[in-house]
């Protein structure tokens, strides 16, 4: 391209209009990407921050920066060093709660790197994957 391009009127029209649609198609597709990561569900969420847990070695900030948003963005996964709390959004009784914590527990049971699923005092239910320790 030159600089007669943009002097030209019409082609000047042109072009400016070609990058005015292109950067509204690429937010667009960046907005559908990032409604798609929030549409996982509970169990895919969970899988992505496992799979990082499996280094014995790796651990999450402990600040909860990391968010993955599921079913929905009715849950919200947050790992804190080598804790992953899931919140649910809303109101959610002591109750369902527990369903939760039944459910994950059962999906969870074998696995080595989980050592114990529960419903913490902030009505969080937690998977504590932290190592043991070695006596």
């Amino acid at each position: 391209m030159n600089c007669n391009t943009l002097k030209n009127q019409k082609r000047g029209f042109r072009f400016k209009r070609f990058v005015l649609r292109y950067s509204k198609n690429l937010t667009g597709n960046m907005e559908k990407r990032r409604e798609m990561e929030e549409d996982k569900t509970l169990y895919e969420a969970l899988e992505e921050i496992m799979e990082a847990l499996e280094d014995m070695y790796y651990a999450y900030p402990v600040t909860g920066e990391i968010i993955k948003r599921a079913s929905g963005g009715e849950y919200r996964v947050e790992p804190r060093g080598r804790m992953v709390c899931v919140i649910a959004q809303g109101e959610k009784r002591i109750d369902e709660l527990k369903e939760i914590r039944d459910m994950l527990r059962e999906r969870y049971n074998g696995r080595k790197l989980v050592n114990e699923v529960y419903v913490s005092e902030n009505e969080w239910v937690v998977l504590d994957c932290r190592r043991e320790a070695k006596s």
